[in-house]
Formats: structure tokens, sequence, C-alpha cells
């Protein structure tokens, strides 16, 4: 669908799509749906080991060295083999003296930082009687970060950047997507900018890795819209659901969907078929072998599905018998590769970016980024041949960040430590409540401190303003 929104994207994002093949228009086959129970095993398809020649067995005496589950039809013939395993390679141009920064911006590119600020500034304005001065790309950059009162949680280099009050300001206006939204704009308008450049840069940041999975991943939301969604028995049941398609063995996500409900356009087949087939166009491989559950398995899309793939069914029957298929070497390879999605989940919930906030695109943006976050440590581990802790390499984004946004901000905010808290001026008093008693007949510690020094110090009388009780030494006192 062609939309003002593409224009603008083409205007960050580089419009040469030739290493993406083009998927053929797959045809809902003529094969009934209603296949036996026998030949549901047959589409799991592998290539023969040295330690299965004694546990199956081979059809019809094929030399393309194709291992199938046992008790298959003697006439069936497989689509797909699995492939061989090639490891997959970083097709961004970075060499191993590249920066968490360096790698970050190609998968968040700096134009990105310049149209979030245009449409901020557009909401800034919309805003009456009130002058909120406008925000540039730098100050973006450190309204990602933490800002934090506590002394255990707030971080001296994100205050030293940008005050408190703008800091919430900028992040209560902050839109991904110009504020004013059209009559006929889709369910997705203020994500979508930001969903088209992440699934462009995801791709083009790296090649395809022989194993992938499809699942669900969930981005926690309590607050109403059309496209929250109720999983009772999932650990965020509810939220908001995105549909992904990640590498099994790192977890480095390729591709995505934001759910927003069932499309009235598309009544043929099932969810789960229209996923993976979405998800699938975008493969720029034939070498690729895809692992998905039981909600998205069925005999028609393996029957029209252009990549090897395993996957689950329901070994219920409609009578409520269960079906026995025997498939070890499937169920193997399935355990093996399905984890993608989940490790994605994982590493990009480690250090979760749980803002509130009663806008749901908010939430899954924020999800985005950190999503680009794991791939670009993904990227860095890939480059540089080593290990690197997550959290290392993320307290090593937010600082080059932070220095970015401080020298490329038009407005250099300066750094004060303002009045007291109540809690400091409490705190304080009670201080004050326990000098010594030949200080009780003076009212404050202030005071206090002075007729000391006068005392004890014949000279100018020092100025006793930054001073405390515990910061006399007792030479002093007594000399």
């Amino acid at each position: 669908m062609a939309s003002d929104m593409d224009k603008r994207v083409l205007q960050w994002l580089d419009d040469d799509n030739d290493d993406c093949v083009d998927v053929p228009d797959f045809s809902r086959s003529s094969k009934s749906r209603d296949s036996s129970a026998s030949n549901m095993s047959s589409y799991f398809v592998y290539q023969a080991s040295d330690q299965d020649n004694n546990e199956v067995s081979y059809v019809g005496g094929s030399t393309n060295n194709v291992v199938l589950s046992s008790k298959v039809d003697a006439m069936f013939r497989p689509r797909k083999a699995m492939p061989n395993m090639v490891i997959p390679a970083v097709l961004a141009k970075l060499d191993r003296s590249a920066s968490e920064l360096d790698i970050f911006e190609k998968i968040f590119p700096p134009s990105l930082f310049i149209f979030i600020s245009q449409c901020t500034n557009q909401r800034l304005q919309m805003i009456k009687k009130t002058t909120i001065q406008s925000t540039d790309p730098g100050e973006i950059r450190l309204v990602l970060e933490y800002w934090s009162h506590n002394t255990s949680m707030g971080n001296v280099a994100i205050k030293r950047a940008i005050s408190r009050d703008r800091c919430k300001v900028l992040l209560s206006k902050l839109y991904f997507n110009f504020p004013e939204k059209p009559d006929t704009a889709v369910k997705l308008y203020y994500p979508e900018s930001i969903v088209a450049c992440l699934r462009n840069t995801f791709q083009k940041a790296k090649s395809e890795s022989t194993a992938q999975s499809i699942d669900r991943s969930m981005v926690k939301f309590k607050g109403r819209s059309a496209l929250k969604q109720y999983l009772p028995m999932k650990p965020v049941k509810h939220g908001i659901k995105i549909w992904m398609r990640s590498d099994s063995v790192t977890g480095y996500t390729y591709d995505f969907n934001i759910y927003c409900g069932k499309d009235a356009n598309n009544l043929d087949g099932t969810l789960g078929e229209h996923v993976v087939l979405q998800l699938s166009k975008t493969i720029r491989d034939t070498n690729v072998m895809l692992s998905f559950d039981r909600f998205f398995t069925s005999i028609h899309l393996m029957d029209t599905l252009p990549f090897a793939a395993v996957g689950t069914l329901n070994r219920k029957a409609k009578d409520g018998s269960k079906l026995v298929v025997e498939c070890l070497v499937a169920l193997k390879t399935y355990n093996e590769y399905m984890g993608g999605v989940d490790l994605a989940d994982q590493m990009s919930t480690l250090y979760d970016l749980d803002r509130k906030s009663d806008k749901w695109w908010k939430k899954v943006s924020y999800k985005l980024l950190l999503t680009i976050v794991v791939n670009a440590w993904i990227l860095q581990k890939e480059i540089q041949h080593k290990t690197v802790p997550l959290k290392h390499f993320l307290v090593n984004l937010a600082e080059q960040m932070i220095a970015k946004g401080q020298k490329t901000a038009k407005v250099q905010w300066k750094y004060s430590a303002g009045r007291p808290s109540k809690r400091a001026r409490a705190t304080t008093r009670k201080q004050e409540q326990n000098l010594p008693a030949k200080c009780a007949s003076i009212h404050n510690a202030k005071s206090a401190l002075e007729h000391i020094i006068c005392d004890y110090n014949k000279s100018d009388m020092l100025t006793p303003i930054g001073y405390w009780w515990d910061n006399i030494c007792p030479t002093q006192v007594n000399g």
C-alpha cells in the first residue's frame, strides 16, 4: 500500500532493494485439507546423518540423502530438505574498531532522530498558552536515557545533560509520526514510520541465518486500545501482540509485524498461515528452515510454503481421540531451533525500559528500542569475535549517546543542584536538634558554626555557609 508515510520513509532509507528476492504468489492448493493422519508426519523433512541410518528409512532409494520420519507412505516424495547450516555474515559496513554507537546507528539511523524531533516539535506547537522551546535530535538522544532523583538510580551524567522538567515535557510529547492523524489513517499510524524503518535496517545489517523461528511476542500494556490482546495462559496477559521472525541460535530479529486485528479483506486460510507467509516474504535466501508451533502449522501451509519448515500439530482429533505419530528426528530439530523469538524476548527484557504511558504505540516503541539494542549487541559480538555482557554494551552505548547528545544539542543546559528536597531539609533539622549542649542557646546550626569559629579563630570570621558540624576537626576547635 503506497502512502505518504512510504514517501517519508524513503527520505532516510536506502531504496535499493536488490538484495531482496521476490516471492511468487502461491495460489491456494486444490489439495484437500482433510489429509490422513499418516501424512501429517511427512512434512518434517531432514538431511540424513550417520547415526540416523539405523533408525529411519529412506524413501524409494533416493540418492539425495533425505530422511523422513518413520511410517511414511511409499509414494511420498518430500518437497524440501533441511538446508546445510551456514554462519550468517554481517552486511553492515563495520569493522572491529566500531563503537557501540556506530553499530546502533546502523540500525537506528541518525535521520530517524531528525524525523522524531520534527514530529515532537509539531506536537509542542499545538500546546496553547505556553512557550516551550523546540527540541532537536541531540535532545531526543538524551530523552531516551533514564532521569531520576533517587540517589541509587539517578545518573549524574544525565542530570548534567538535561533538566528534569525538560525531560518530562519531551517524554510526554514524544511522537514518532506527525501528531495530526488523518481520518483515513490506519490503526498503526503513529508507529508506522519507525516500524517501516526498522524492518528495513534489521535485514540490511545481517544476512539470513539457516535456522529461524516464528513466534509471538507481547508488549505489556493495560490501557485502552483496540489492539490490546488478552492471553490468560501467558506471562504477559494484557498487551500488544507482535509477530517476530528471529535467528534460532543468536536471537537476532530479522522481521516483525504488529497485530492489529482480523483482516476483513483476507479471509482465506488461518491467521497462523497469514503470519508465516507474510514474515517469510522478506527472506532473501532460499537456504532457510523455519520453525513454528501448532498455532501456525497447517497442512495447507506446508504445501505452499517455499521454505523447509518444521512445526507441531495437535494430536487430538475432533472426536477426542489422540493420533500416534512417530517423528523423533523432527521433534529433536524442533526443540533445538524453536526458541529464537523467546531468546530475543529474554534478552530485551533483562534491562526493560518500562516507562508509564497510556499510549500503546509508545510502549511498542520502547520495546522496539530494546530490540534494536539487542540486535546491535549481537552484531558487535560477531564483528569483534568476543562475548561482551549486554549490561556493559548498554552502559557504553548510553554514555556515548549522552556525550553526542550534549555536543549536538542546540540548547546547552546548566547543571545545578537546586533547592534541597523536603526530605533533605527534614534530615537537616533533625541533625540540628542533636547539636551539643554548648550550642543549645543558639537557634540554628548556621549561627552555631559561626559562634564556634569566632571563639577559636581571632582572624576574620569565615563564612559559615557550606560547612557542617561534622566537618570541623577537633584540632581546630581545641586549638
